[in-house]
């Protein structure tokens, strides 16, 4: 959890939180997984926010997984800040120059958050535009804020099919990436900054020894 505060003449305001932990143990409703591996700079003993920043850092872990788990899922949180914190009414970057101001930015209005395997590409997801408090027009913002205004919600990629190469012993990379229109035609990077983070969720098979087998195809159908 971040939420950074601006003091200055016009955005001024102190947060008033309470957060809420439920604990249960129903599992014949929900069977949490066994361990939780994070894909972050993991900075906090710094007191530093660890999530990586795109695209100035590189957001790539690398993690040996038990050779039985039986299903995996990374749950991703990825935030357009900056330049980026408008991102769905940017210009291809080929034309950001047509527009004689500092409001519009490149790399067009779309935005593709990916998960890649070892370099390989194992999924992706299409951010939905998130605008911040004092964002478009603070007036929308007073006296209260809009509903699910602090409600960045997190996607979720079934990477279980590479399970028959993650659990071979050895370390493997997770990587995520953030993309988008350098010209019409060719996907490129993002201006500064994209904040992500997630977190590999793992169900073990307790009875199994190693889960086996193989990706035999990773196929992207052009748009």
């Amino acid at each position: 959890m971040e939420l950074d505060n601006l003091y200055d003449s016009v955005f001024t305001g102190n947060y008033n939180v309470t957060i809420t932990a439920l604990y249960y143990n129903n599992h014949e409703t929900v069977t949490p997984a066994d361990l939780i591996l994070p894909i972050s700079s993991q900075s906090s003993a710094e007191n530093e926010t660890s999530v990586f920043s795109l695209p100035d850092e590189n957001a790539t872990v690398s993690f040996t997984l038990p050779r039985n788990v039986e299903r995996a899922v990374v749950s991703i949180l990825a935030s357009g800040n900056g330049d980026e914190e408008f991102w769905y009414r940017n210009v291809v970057t080929e034309y950001e120059d047509t527009f004689n101001n500092s409001v519009l930015h490149g790399y067009s209005p779309f935005r593709e958050v990916q998960l890649l395997v070892d370099g390989r590409l194992a999924g992706a997801n299409w951010p939905f535009p998130i605008i911040f408090t004092g964002g478009i027009s603070p007036g929308l913002w007073v006296p209260i804020v809009g509903i699910d205004t602090y409600d960045l919600p997190s996607f979720e990629i079934d990477i279980s099919p590479w399970l028959g190469i993650l659990c071979d012993g050895m370390p493997h990379s997770f990587e995520l990436k953030v993309v988008g229109y350098d010209s019409e035609t060719t996907l490129g990077t993002v201006g500064s900054n994209w904040c992500v983070s997630g977190a590999i969720f793992l169900w073990i098979d307790s009875a199994g020894a190693q889960t086996t087998g193989a990706v035999s195809e990773i196929k992207i159908t052009p748009r």
